[in-house]
């Protein structure tokens, strides 16, 4: 006698579930009311309990399956019943014998080398050079005890350097979706094609920028021949908070079901 396992209504609104984590397997024991797979929903993620003791047979949906309410997710038998074997795979055909080689021929003999033609008589060795005189040593006159090593040349002042910016470790990653950022991102877009959109303005204090600008604007005027804005500073602060929140500057791809952080900021 078999149990079927099904996916029973987890919410008045719920009518679909994704299986995130089988905790058993095919084979193992299971008792009543034990935690058999984990299932997460639009509204909650829960463990769904077997319905009997015995053996997990059969299991039905996989993990990252979408079921509906009542679908089936897998079969528990007896205690005393064994799950069917799967079938083994069939043997590799065996490889193909390689084909034998044909001995090397053999080399053949090289012809006689000629003999050699007699070596010429030495000739007689030219007779040796006088040695030449002695040049008088010139007299060596030692530096000036008085001399003052020239001062060591002034070493740069240190450059202080920028602080790092702080970047996140999603950059440059490719991440599954989970059920709940599905869901809000199912949620977000229909609100955004069904609903009205407001518009949210936040105040800050930007005194300290201006009074940069201000200080930068005429030798910016002279060097560049455009003026100095304050755009280019809150550019420059949109890219470091992209590159230390890249949820923002991200990708969602739906028929894969992944979010593709990027590593680069491009603003245009």
């Amino acid at each position: 006698m078999t149990v079927s396992v099904t996916l029973p209504a987890l919410g008045e609104s719920v009518t679909e579930g994704t299986v995130t984590r089988w905790l058993k397997q095919v084979g193992d024991h299971v008792e009543a009311d034990e935690p058999l797979l984990e299932v997460s929903t639009d509204k909650v993620d829960t463990e769904i309990p077997s319905p009997a003791a015995g053996v997990l047979l059969e299991i039905l949906a996989a993990e990252d399956d979408t079921v509906e309410v009542g679908a089936g997710l897998g079969i528990i038998g007896a205690p005393d019943t064994t799950p069917a074997a799967p079938p083994a795979p069939a043997a590799p055909a065996p490889p193909p014998a390689p084909a034998p080689t044909p001995p090397p021929a053999p080399a053949p003999t090289p012809p006689p080398a000629p003999a050699p033609a007699p070596a010429p008589a030495p000739a007689p060795a030219p007779a040796p050079a006088p040695a030449p005189a002695p040049a008088p040593a010139e007299s060596f006159v030692p530096p000036a005890a008085s001399a003052v090593p020239a001062p060591p040349a002034p070493s740069p002042a240190p450059v202080r350097a920028a602080p790092a910016e702080d970047a996140s470790s999603l950059r440059g990653r490719t991440v599954p979706m989970t059920r709940i950022r599905r869901a809000i991102g199912n949620n977000l877009k229909k609100a955004l094609l069904e609903q009205a959109q407001l518009t949210s303005t936040v105040e800050a204090d930007v005194t300290r920028l201006m009074r940069l600008r201000n200080r930068a604007k005429d030798g910016f005027l002279a060097r560049e021949g455009l003026k100095l804005s304050p755009m280019p500073f809150f550019v420059k602060a949109a890219a470091q908070a992209l590159k230390a929140h890249p949820v923002v500057n991200a990708r969602i791809n739906e028929d894969e079901g992944t979010i593709t952080y990027f590593d680069t900021e491009n603003i245009g």
